[in-house]
């Protein structure tokens, strides 16, 4: 009777731990999108028990998951006017601004497309940061873990890439600027043996300091515990040169669309831009 009693308890103590186990595998999938994407999940369980003779004894196990990057489409919008009128031959310049809205580090295709040309030629479409050209955005992103002070929050370990000193990152709609930053954390790990009590080693967190953004809203950053759980989003700045020539006398009209996104990540926009290209008239 003993024997079956032991083997009971070994059977018991296997599908708890399958159950526990199988839970950890399968929270991630419904909970990353308010984790960030890199992010480390460990679950520790002990099992104590006696053996048929009564000494007490323990054993331990460990399940780890890295959150994966859920995709989300920036938030983009145009910054001045989407209108503009040139000489021929001449670029029109249209600003645009990209936010992370996901919960990790992606990158984002830069796209143009051109409407229905007027007395023009197909117009040269080119992408710019700055001097720099440019065909794609990578913007870091991260969720929010805790809020140390009104100016200061962590983000779990692992999930800080592309975020650096001097970005502009958004919070809720404000932003700002990134002041400092502690660098990547240490994950946490999980200490487990077949004959010992399990434990957890905490994560460092990375730990991020905000400014006010000048050139932005210049909010002074003013952070609460209700902001856990949110994205912080690195958002960048970029500039469409749109140049077309006429083709006959006259002016010419030259609809130019941009969208980001693609061809992995969900596509934001269109933003509808158009330019006059101005031909000479005889």
């Amino acid at each position: 009777m003993k024997i079956i009693s032991a083997i009971h308890k070994g059977v018991l103590r296997f599908a708890a731990l399958a159950l526990v186990i199988g839970a950890v595998l399968a929270a991630p999938q419904s909970g990353s999108a308010n984790t960030g994407a890199g992010a480390t999940i460990v679950n520790v369980v002990t099992v104590n028990y006696q053996s048929p003779g009564g000494v007490a004894l323990a054993a331990s196990a460990s399940a780890t998951v890295t959150v994966t990057l859920v995709p989300s489409a920036v938030a983009l919008a145009a910054v001045g006017a989407t209108t503009g009128t040139v000489p021929s031959g001449s670029p029109a310049t249209y600003t645009f601004t990209a936010t992370a809205t996901a919960n990790g580090s992606d990158t984002y295709n830069l796209n143009s497309a051109a409407g229905t040309l007027t007395n023009a030629n197909t117009p040269t479409v080119v992408f710019k940061q700055g001097a720099n050209t440019v065909t794609s955005l990578t913007l870091g992103a991260s969720v929010i873990s805790n809020v140390v002070n009104g100016t200061t929050l962590e983000i779990p370990a692992g999930t800080a890439a592309n975020l650096a000193i001097n970005d502009v990152v958004v919070i809720n709609g404000v932003d700002y600027i990134i002041s400092a930053i502690s660098g990547t954390g240490t994950p946490a790990t999980a200490n487990v043996g077949a004959t010992t009590a399990g434990s957890i080693t905490p994560e460092t967190p990375v730990t991020i300091t905000l400014a006010a953004n000048p050139a932005g809203l210049n909010t002074a950053p003013a952070l609460t515990a209700t902001d856990v759980g949110l994205v912080i989003g690195e958002r960048q700045t970029f500039t469409m040169d749109v140049t077309a020539t006429t083709i006959a006398p006259g002016d010419g009209t030259v609809p130019v669309d941009v969208t980001v996104g693609g061809p992995t990540t969900p596509t934001a926009g269109p933003i509808a831009t158009t330019t006059t290209v101005q031909g000479a008239n005889l």
